[in-house]
C-alpha cells in the first residue's frame, strides 16, 4: 500500500502515540482507525438524517404505505433454494 508523510503538530503526534500504545498500535494504525471510525460516524449520521427527513415526507411515508400493504400478499416468497428446485 502506497504511504504518505502527514504533518502534525508535535502535540498531536505525542497525544497519538499515546492512544496508539494504549491499543497496542503502530501510530499509523491508529490513525487510519480514527479515520475509518470517523468516516463511518460520518456515514450513519448522514443515514440517521435521511432517515429522519424520510419520515417527515408525505411522498414517502404514502410509497412506504403501498408497500407495506404487499407484506401478506399470499405470493410466496422466492429464495435461491426455490428457484434452483425449479430448474
Amino acid at each position: 500500500m502506497p504511504m504518505t508523510t502527514v504533518r502534525l503538530s508535535t502535540r498531536t503526534r505525542d497525544k497519538l502515540n499515546e492512544v496508539a500504545r494504549a491499543n497496542q498500535r503502530s501510530a499509523a494504525a491508529q490513525l487510519a482507525k480514527l479515520v475509518d471510525d470517523a468516516w463511518w460516524e460520518a456515514a450513519c449520521a448522514s443515514e440517521r438524517a435521511a432517515a429522519a427527513a424520510d419520515r417527515l415526507d408525505p411522498e414517502t411515508q404514502a410509497e412506504g404505505a403501498l408497500w407495506d400493504r404487499t407484506v401478506g400478499d399470499g405470493l410466496a416468497e422466492e429464495t435461491t433454494d426455490s428457484v434452483k428446485a425449479e430448474e
